[in-house]
């Protein structure tokens, strides 16, 4: 959120659901207004930013130890990730400890040996259909080179579905790509529309643009990175939250294979004595 002078920003994280409405928007100002009134000061309510965190996890199991099946333990993990989140994220001021959540994988079930987890962030951005409209993407921690990518969007005057795409040269230049159907689907770039990005504050600019239709099932732009550190940190108003449809979990039997194979005598021991 742009500074204003003379205005406050407030911003409220509700017990149901995401956002305020906009009349207790209305109430709760008024209220402000009449209880607390300085005449130099505007307080404004403003939306919390919600920054998803996607987790990609390899989880492996004794499946020896157990008579849960994969799918069982499967289920297990996933409840107990959303769980992660309810209890550690979700608010203001909660940030992402990896090591604490690849840690808490491991508590889940007595059969769990260990995991391999990979994060990335999502935010989506409502789209005003058939407006010129400017999205920044305010993620707030440094992005990994080369780790953006999009929902599609398609923009006025064609109906090419165009995605974003960094430079190359990774010099926080972005531009829109997409395939051209009559050309054995080449992929092309637009002369129009394009964007920039800042790596390491992690805020991502797509200059205006209207878009007449987004690809999916619902109306947002999203964009997608990868953290370049593993801890996330929020933000002013930006709430870091873990949701079911961004849990992909695989479950892998665990084996004697590396025990089996593993010859002491191959290695290298120095020992040092302390006198």
């Amino acid at each position: 959120i742009p500074p204003k002078y003379g205005h406050v920003y407030i911003s409220i994280r509700p017990d149901d659901g995401l956002y305020v409405s906009e009349y207790n928007k209305s109430e709760i100002i008024t209220k402000l207004k009449k209880d607390y009134s300085i005449l130099t000061i505007i307080p404004e309510v403003v939306d919390a930013e919600y920054t998803k965190i996607k987790i990609n996890t390899t989880v492996k199991f004794d499946d020896e130890s157990t008579s849960l099946a994969a799918d069982d333990i499967k289920s297990i993990v996933k409840t107990g990730i959303l769980a992660f989140s309810k209890k550690f994220l979700d608010d203001f001021k909660d940030y992402f400890r990896y090591s604490n959540f690849v840690n808490y994988i491991d508590t889940l079930d007595a059969s769990i040996t260990n995991n391999v987890s990979y994060v990335s962030l999502s935010i989506d951005k409502d789209v005003t259909l058939n407006t010129a409209t400017t999205y920044d993407f305010y993620f707030n921690n440094p992005i990994e080179k080369g780790s953006i990518k999009s929902t599609g969007i398609q923009a006025v005057g064609t109906t090419q579905i165009w995605y974003v795409e960094e430079d190359s040269t990774y010099n926080g230049k972005l531009k829109l790509y997409g395939f051209d159907a009559s050309n054995n689907n080449i992929k092309i770039y637009s002369d129009i529309y394009k964007g920039k990005v800042n790596y390491e504050t992690g805020l991502i600019n797509i200059e205006a643009i209207t878009i007449t239709d987004v690809e999916g099932t619902n109306e947002e732009f999203s964009i997608e990175v990868k953290p370049e550190n593993l801890d996330v940190f929020p933000k002013r108003n930006q709430v870091l939250l873990i949701e079911e449809g961004g849990i992909s979990i695989t479950m892998e039997a665990d084996n004697d294979n590396f025990n089996n194979n593993y010859d002491i005598t191959n290695q290298n021991v120095k020992t040092l004595r302390i006198t």
